[in-house]
């Protein structure tokens, strides 16, 4: 079939190339300066409809890995933006400023307890939780320094 195609007139090419990027009868016979009822009748050929439905097929599978690609892609960036979103919370419990260790200490436990961060905090931190909540912070950043410390 690919061989008959590239016999086709490179005016028939442009209609079917017209054709897949969803542009009209109408508008395909103004660009390529036919009439739209020989567009139609060009559009209707038996080798036409089996071409523009194995280039349809193609052309739509293409989409479909596209999007795939992006939604992929897109997870990934949450997911690390996720990771350096929590990191950034675990730093300010180090923070000289006791509020921002509080609001940071509650974002950090409705996130792993499941709670919803809009509003008012859904539970209330004492000075001992939050000093806990940073000592094990310290424990699990210890480890990751003494890695990197080796690998440096």
């Amino acid at each position: 079939m690919p061989h008959e195609l590239q016999r086709l007139q490179a005016r028939h090419q442009k209609i079917l190339d017209l054709s897949l990027d969803g542009f009209s009868r109408t508008q395909i016979a103004e660009l390529v300066g036919m009439s739209p009822t020989s567009v139609g009748i060009i559009l209707r050929a038996p080798l036409f409809q089996e071409e523009y439905s194995r280039r349809k097929e193609a052309q739509d599978a293409q989409d479909g890995e596209d999007r795939s690609v992006h939604r992929i892609r897109a997870r990934d960036t949450l997911e690390s933006a996720s990771q350096l979103a929590a990191q950034k919370h675990v730093e300010l419990l180090d923070s000289q400023d006791e509020s921002i260790q509080l609001r940071s200490a509650k974002e950090i436990l409705d996130r792993a307890l499941g709670k919803e961060s809009e509003g008012k905090p859904s539970i209330t931190v004492s000075a001992d939780q939050i000093n806990l909540l940073i000592e094990t912070a310290q424990q699990v950043q210890e480890p990751e320094k003494e890695v990197i410390a080796k690998i440096g």
